[in-house]
């Protein structure tokens, strides 16, 4: 896969994910059915394939830990959270939720912004979150077109666009929603509050990214032998450009460089102190492995279990003895019959 085909994908990743979220805004039945194979985690699967997303991977953990959901039962609970009359609604809407009314001059504006690209709200009010999280899907599917027609200039008109959408109506109130439902105590709604504000924090570092690809500055290594792959460093990268990767054998520490904005945030967070910033080459790969570790395997199973390096970070943390080295070594599943 050429340059402009990898960020046509990653592009396209991003617009299923908004639109998905308008979706979930409007009819949160994309939760229903098992979570962890419901419609959304197979979208959420896709983007942290595609985009790497941080946001996108924590939402899938939740929902894997959530039990099955009915489609009516999820609306009607979505419909008392937001329209709780003993307590202050969550505001699905521009207007009310910034100007305590219907129909500001907000959502005028959007109604001519709307008009400029031939769209129409239908049904449904222009600065409620879903047409505002369509509209957006459709600024980064527009991003897609002129990535995969390699058209340079096109693509970065349309991320002017989206990064002007973002911060004068996205931003300003979106985020305060998804952290109202993500305090709304019903564990569906929880995780898609949580998703809607993460999510959409890392489309804002997405097209400042792109806004200053020139300038992004330094990229994360490992320093030596010394990096546990504990994952820290993975939970707090704003962007998602760094995650944890496994398979039967191994386990690695990844970086997309592209996505790195050069933030250092990871850095304080490394119990190792493993982490350094160093200068960013002009050619880089699609990914960067910067550190692996063989896994370990139980020694009563055989099952593979965490990687060696873990496994040794904790060993040196607790001063473990051979016995206790033994049984931290086991799979859960023999651990549960020592």
């Amino acid at each position: 896969m050429n340059e402009p085909q990898r960020q046509h994908t990653e592009t396209i990743a991003r617009a299923i994910v908004l639109d998905a979220l308008a979706q979930a805004l409007s009819d949160p039945a994309i939760l229903a059915g098992a979570p962890a194979s419901s419609p959304l985690a197979d979208i959420l699967s896709s983007a942290v394939s595609e985009l790497g997303s941080a946001a996108c991977r924590r939402a899938l953990f939740a929902l894997a830990e959530l039990p099955p959901a009915d489609a009516d039962d999820l609306q009607r609970r979505f419909q008392a959270i937001v329209q709780a009359p003993d307590r202050r609604p969550v505001p699905l809407y521009e207007s009310m939720a910034l100007h305590g009314r219907l129909m500001s001059p907000a959502a005028y504006e959007l109604v001519q912004l709307y008009r400029q690209y031939g769209l129409e709200p239908n049904g449904e009010l222009p600065d409620s979150a879903s047409v505002e999280l369509a509209f957006l899907a459709m600024l980064v599917e527009a991003e897609a077109d002129a990535l995969l027609a390699e058209e340079k200039n096109e693509a970065q008109r349309w991320r002017k666009i989206q990064r002007q959408f973002l911060n004068e109506h996205i931003m300003t109130w979106l985020p305060l929603v998804g952290r109202a439902l993500a305090r709304s105590g019903d564990p569906h709604i929880t995780v898609l509050g949580h998703l809607l504000t993460d999510f959409l924090q890392e489309e804002q570092l997405r097209v400042l990214m792109n806004q200053r690809r020139k300038s992004k500055g330094n990229i994360p290594f490992v320093d030596g032998e010394a990096c546990g792959l504990c994952g820290f460093c993975v939970q707090t990268c704003p962007t998602g450009a760094l995650w944890v990767s496994e398979n039967d054998t191994a386990t690695y520490l990844v970086l997309k460089p592209e996505s790195c904005i050069g933030c250092a945030k990871c850095l304080p967070v490394c119990p190792d102190d493993a982490l350094r910033m160093v200068g960013r080459p002009q050619q880089l790969s699609p990914t960067i492995i910067l550190h692996q570790s063989p896994r370990v395997h139980c020694p009563r199973c055989g099952a593979a279990t965490v990687s060696r390096a873990e496994l040794d970070a904790v060993f040196s943390r607790l001063e473990a003895d051979a016995q206790l080295r033994y049984r931290l070594s086991l799979c859960e599943s023999c651990k549960g019959r020592v």
